[in-house]
Formats: C-alpha cells, sequence, structure tokens
C-alpha cells in the first residue's frame, strides 16, 4: 500500500510546535536541531548584529573595505573544528561547487555513495560501498600518478547513518589522497565540542583533508564555510567564483561568534533530550539512529498520517526528487521539553499495538 505525502503552508516558523490551521501542533521535523533559530537569547545577539552591521553586505570579500568579523569567525570555525583555516560563503552547496573548482583533469575524483549533489562532479558510482571500492581501485589502478579526490557526506541525514570511511585503509599507502567530506548535517552537534568529523577522524599521512558544510542546520547561520589546510583556502580565496559573490550577512557572523555559550547550552540540553528520548522509544515502529545526531529513521511511512491525526508533525516526504519514495523520520531537537516528548512517546506505543 502507498502512502502520499501530506503538505502543510505555514506561516510562521516551527519550532518544538507548529501553528497548523490555528492551532499549536507538536513538530519533530526539520533541520534546526538546536532549536537556535528560536531561541531568545541568540535572537538578541542577531539585533545586536544588525544594529552594527546592518541587514546585509552586498560587497565583494575582495573590497577595499574589509570588516574584522569575517576574520573572527573564519578563525572560530577553523579552532572549533582543529582544521589550519577556513573560509566563509553564503551557503553549503556555493561551498562544494567552489572546492570541486579547485581540482582539474589532472585529479582523479568520485563521489562516495550518497553524496550531497553539492560534491557530485561527474560520472556514476555503485550504491554498494564493496563494489564501489572495487570501482575506485580500479579508477586508482587506471591513473596512476594522479591524486585522488574522494567526495563523502559524513552523515546520512535521511536514513540517521554515520558514512563508512574504513575504506580509507584499503587504499594505496603511497598514492595522495584528498578526501572531501560534506559535514553539513553533524557540524555544531555531533563530535567534540560539535566539531563534527574533522574530530572524530584518523586519517593516513597520505590523505589532506577538506570539510564543507552549511552552517544553517544546527548552527541558524545562512551561509557555508569549508575548513581545511591554508592552501586550499588561499585557492578558493583566488576563484573569480567567490571573488564576484557577496559574503554571508556579518551580522549572522557577529551572533554566531557570540553565541559559543548559547551553542553549548543548546547541544548539551539536546544530548539530554535524545536520552530521554531513546530511553522511552517502543521496539515497535522500527527505528534507525546514530549516537550524537537526533535523527530518527522509520520505514513505516504510515506512521506520519497516524500522527497528524494527533496533531504531531514529523519529517516524511519524497528525496531527493518529487518521483522518489517518501523517507520517514523523527528530528528531536534542543527546544523540545521531556512532556513533548512523553506525549510523542506514548502515540508510538499506541501504534505499535
Amino acid at each position: 500500500m502507498e502512502y502520499t505525502q501530506s503538505t502543510f503552508t505555514l506561516n510562521s516558523l516551527p519550532g518544538r510546535t507548529a501553528i497548523i490551521d490555528r492551532k499549536e501542533w507538536l513538530y519533530f521535523s526539520g533541520t534546526n536541531y538546536l532549536g537556535i533559530v528560536q531561541d531568545q537569547a541568540f535572537k538578541e545577539l542577531l539585533a545586536e548584529g544588525i544594529s552594527n552591521y546592518g541587514v546585509h553586505f552586498g560587497g565583494s570579500r575582495l573590497s577595499n573595505i574589509q570588516l574584522s568579523i569575517f576574520e573572527q569567525a573564519e578563525f572560530m570555525l577553523s579552532q572549533i573544528t582543529g582544521t589550519e583555516s577556513a573560509i566563509t560563503v553564503t551557503s553549503g552547496t556555493l561551498a562544494g561547487r567552489m572546492v570541486l573548482q579547485l581540482f582539474d583533469e589532472n585529479f582523479v575524483k568520485c563521489h562516495a555513495p550518497g553524496a550531497h549533489p553539492a560534491i557530485q562532479d561527474q560520472g556514476q558510482f555503485s550504491a554498494f560501498y564493496e563494489q564501489w571500492l572495487r570501482d575506485v581501485l580500479e579508477l586508482v589502478e587506471e591513473n596512476r600518478g594522479q591524486t585522488l579526490v574522494i567526495l563523502s557526506n559524513s552523515i546520512d541525514p535521511l536514513h540517521a547513518c554515520k558514512a563508512n570511511f574504513s575504506w580509507i585503509e584499503h587504499l594505496p599507502a603511497d598514492l595522495p589522497v584528498v578526501l572531501v567530506i560534506d559535514d553539513s548535517h553533524g557540524f555544531g552537534i555531533v563530535g567534540d565540542e560539535g566539531g563534527g568529523v574533522a574530530t572524530q577522524l584518523d586519517l593516513p599521512d597520505n590523505t589532506t583533508l577538506i570539510v564543507i558544510s552549511s552552517l544553517g542546520k544546527a548552527l541558524g547561520i545562512p551561509g557555508g564555510v569549508v575548513m581545511g589546510p591554508k592552501s586550499v583556502v588561499t585557492n578558493l580565496w583566488n576563484l573569480p567564483l567567490f571573488g564576484g559573490a557577496s559574503p554571508i550577512s556579518p551580522a549572522y557572523l557577529f551572533a554566531f561568534v557570540n553565541a559559543q555559550q548559547i551553542y553549548r547550552e543548546k547541544r548539551a540540553r539536546l544530548n539530554r533530550n535524545m536520552e530521554f528520548f531513546n530511553g522511552l522509544l517502543p521496539a515497535k515502529p522500527s527505528f534507525q539512529s546514530i549516537d550524537q545526531f537526533p535523527v530518527y529513521y522509520t520505514p513505516e511511512n504510515k506512521l506520519a498520517a497516524y500522527l497528524e491525526k494527533e496533531e504531531i508533525m514529523i519529517s516524511s516526504f519524497p528525496y531527493p526528487t518529487a518521483a522518489d519514495e517518501l523517507i520517514t523520520r523523527i528530528v528531536i531537537n534542543g527546544m523540545h521539553t521531556e512532556s513533548d516528548i512523553e506525549v510523542l512517546a506514548s502515540h508510538l506505543q499506541r501504534y505499535g499495538h
């Protein structure tokens, strides 16, 4: 039996709840993982930033007018991840497309299964890691002497599973490798102090790590970032695509720089919420999840319609195109109360019987 997607049009941004048809529903969807975009203290910092910088800076980062907040924010981003340098842009997708421009025909590029479209370049590869690895090794053998560039997500946010990086140990030790990881859904919540995948990987000496990320998920900043070696950031700075684009609103970067304690408190709250929810999860329906990540995937697409009857909204929509199958998930965020979670869990218990 097929289940169709329900679509709701809202007049305000949801947080722990959403106003639908003038009624307050519990809301367990979206990518506002920390709940930062509705946090009053964060909004006050943003208002202070707007008071100082205005609502937008439409110039180029190459201008003879330089704003110090960009350097402050980029230094902080590199410190959080333990990378050498960072550069911000207006979206995670732009960050990915810029990084791709660094690698011409002298590099061998391939993307891992499930890589975000922003870091997909060319060629189709198997969706199964075992076959994919065989394809990569064949590619390496056919292009001896060239640097291998592999592009991958850190997390599959749709099915709530970590990317498989064990294949790295199967690559030749003398092969120069550039590993480009899209950490948009992990950065800000997973890893040490929310530092994401860069704080979790132990890479061999022949591998250079570049991390790209949207800042608009956990961190609530409409922009993106590339983090990695200083040489990479310098090359990105010199791209026409970077110089010709307007940057992130400096007001948001002001809020980011000054909101580090708020982020820490929100991460702690989110971790408590996940721990509480994990203790209430029923055996049915079945859920898939990973540590530190507040998304719970289920193949039970009819769960969304069941919860809608109880005025609870979860994530359920076709992806990556409207023609694809529904993907159904529950998303816990840093605004939810224990009472919210108990209500959700009680209905999940009833659903399973």
